[in-house]
Formats: C-alpha cells, structure tokens, sequence
C-alpha cells in the first residue's frame, strides 16, 4: 500500500518534535527522500528551534475559575462517594432489619 503525501504531513508534526516511532520516522525520511518540495520543507522546518514550553498567558480570572471548577469536581466526587458508600453501609443493616422483624410477625 502506497502512503500518501497527507499521511506524510500528518506525521510531520511528531516527526519534527522527535516524538514519532522508529517506524514512522523511517517512513518520513524514506518519503522525503522521493519528495524534494517536501524534504526541502522538512530541512527549513528543522532550522526552526522547537518550542519547548509554549507560554500561555492566563489571566487571574481564567486561573480562578479553573480552581472553582476544580474544587466543584472534587466536592461532587467526596458527595458521590459518601453516598455510595453509605448506602454500602446502611443496605445489609435494613435488610437484616426487614428479616427480623418478618420473623418475628410469624
């Protein structure tokens, strides 16, 4: 099976990152090497330094409310496992309520 020129630039991302696998970077090389439009690209895309750590600004608003939603999950999570975990509790005491007292209704 033919790979196609798109399957090539899909891969170029992580090949150029050097995060690809051993296969696919020996496809991309293998690829280039038949396509000089695009080894030519892939050796101006290397001069290029790869950014390491992308900044992202954010602003004190952004950083609150991811903290509010944070703390949302991790309270819901606390409430849910409290109740699971009550009703794991309470069940086989109800249940052995319940056949008590039908033993001694008889």
């Amino acid at each position: 099976m033919a790979i196609s020129r798109n399957v090539i630039l899909d891969l170029l991302p992580v090949y150029l990152a050097g995060e690809c696998s051993e296969d696919s970077r020996v496809l991309v090389e293998e690829y280039i090497q038949s396509d000089k439009e695009l080894a030519h690209m892939v050796n101006e895309a290397k001069k290029q330094p790869f950014p390491e750590n992308i900044k992202i600004p954010i602003n004190k608003e952004t950083e609150m409310e991811s903290l509010r939603k944070a703390q949302g999950m991790i309270h819901r999570t606390i409430l849910l496992g409290g109740a699971v975990l009550l009703l794991v509790l309470v069940t086989p005491l109800l249940v052995t309520a319940v056949l008590v007292y039908l033993m001694f209704i008889r």
